[in-house]
């Protein structure tokens, strides 16, 4: 039986061949990954906890370190297990703004040391008074940290609201890009109006909302992260390839959802060996592609400052 072997890669040992005692995977799921790590086996990463508990490694390849990280070192806690709690909530009549965001952030920070834990980053999204606070703690795209109580801390945008953002100014209007590349929501309104009158469907989650979102359905991000998804790019180019859609600037659409699509998926890691290489844990291919995604994005901005919207006038973007 499969569970009767040890599963350190390439190794073929059972119980019954080897007089080395087996260890089963523990019960704590969060423990896991660090034990498919040691036996070097990635087979073992997609397998269900109930599977990997009947699985085991032979004390050979027992890392008893492993075992001892967990039991017996409790400020590695917030490293190792998924821990999340509420430091404080506030209650306010209107809204608040960026000045006072700025001392509660210290404050918080002070009370966070206190408890011996050091936090490491500020996540938020686009609001306006967000962005004041970011301003006022000299944050920027050249500098996006800044030092609270004596330590680093980085100001990050989360990235679920960033394509939000990207989504509703797509809405407004075409990005044009390396000056004479345009990219438009025409494309996909016109590559799903082909995909739905197909008896094989390929954009199942697509619906008219996401095309023509109200003023609460632009807040959605779920939506948002739908239509600028790798299904929208790939049925986007089929169409072109088949002929269907002819549109000019149809696969420079395609090629900017796919870029957006890997950024999200980048930022958005959850397993060591994701079947989607995009969403693996950091790496130096990660860092290549944010590297070469922030020279797209610099020269968009720098050179194409502009939304042409359908109503014949221009927005800035920043």
């Amino acid at each position: 039986m499969s569970g009767d072997k040890c599963v350190y890669f390439n190794y073929n040992l059972t119980r019954r061949t080897s007089k080395n005692s087996f260890h089963p995977f523990p019960a704590n799921i969060k423990m896991h990954e660090k034990w498919i790590i040691n036996s070097g086996n990635i087979n073992l990463d997609g397998m269900s906890p109930k599977k990997l508990r009947k699985r085991y490694i032979c004390s050979d390849h027992f890392d008893k370190s492993i075992t001892k990280k967990y039991s017996l070192d409790s400020n590695e806690s917030s490293d190792t297990f998924d821990i999340k709690f509420p430091l404080s909530y506030f209650f306010t009549g209107t809204s608040i703004k960026g000045d006072n965001f700025v001392t509660i952030i210290k404050d918080c920070k002070n009370e966070i040391l206190e408890l011996s834990l050091v936090p490491t980053c500020i996540i938020c999204d686009q609001g306006s008074q967000n962005r004041r606070m970011y301003t006022l703690l000299r944050g920027n795209e050249d500098q996006p940290s800044t030092t609270i109580c004596g330590q680093k801390i980085f100001l990050i945008y989360d990235m679920p609201h960033l394509i939000k953002s990207v989504r509703n100014n797509l809405l407004n209007g075409n990005f044009v890009m390396n000056k004479n590349k345009l990219v438009s929501l025409n494309d996909i309104k016109m590559a799903y109006e082909i995909d739905v009158n197909n008896s094989a469907r390929a954009l199942i989650k697509i619906t008219p909302t996401h095309l023509h979102p109200n003023q609460f359905q632009k807040m959605n991000c779920k939506l948002a992260i739908q239509l600028l998804s790798n299904s929208v790019s790939a049925t986007i180019k089929t169409c072109v390839a088949t002929g269907e859609l002819k549109s000019s600037t149809a696969i420079n659409t395609a090629n900017f959802i796919e870029i957006i699509n890997k950024m999200f998926d980048s930022a958005n890691s959850k397993h060591l060996y994701d079947p989607n290489p995009n969403r693996r844990p950091m790496s130096n291919r990660n860092l290549d592609f944010f590297e070469n995604c922030w020279k797209m994005l610099t020269f968009y901005l720098y050179n194409a400052p502009r939304i042409f919207t359908f109503t014949s006038k221009t927005t800035p973007i920043v």
